[in-house]
């Protein structure tokens, strides 16, 4: 019973992310979350990088989905060592490589 109330509860949470996401996000205003200064060039205008709301939130979901990911392999009786070895090794790959595509 426990199992099943906690992957309902995690589904209307995902559904309720999901269906505010669709509805706002579009919108002009969840476009930047903000810009970071790179460089003054000398007309006094500013080169920057523009941090989005999208990359914060695509961030913060692989974040909650490595602890989600720790927390099931720890209830399945997986060493958590393993675990986050295996998590490394992984992002030691992909993180570089999502950088070329």
């Amino acid at each position: 019973m426990d199992k099943v109330l906690f992957l309902t509860g995690l589904a209307v949470l995902l559904v309720t992310l999901l269906g505010w996401g669709f509805k706002h996000l579009p919108k002009e205003r969840w476009q930047m979350l903000a810009v970071v200064p790179l460089k003054k060039h000398n007309d006094n205008s500013w080169l920057g990088a523009n941090l989005t709301y999208y990359g914060f939130f695509i961030a913060t979901s692989q974040l909650l989905a490595l602890m989600l990911l720790l927390v099931l392999l720890h209830a399945a009786n997986i060493s958590i060592e393993g675990a986050v070895l295996s998590i490394i090794a992984v992002l030691l790959f992909s993180l570089p490589a999502a950088r070329l595509v």
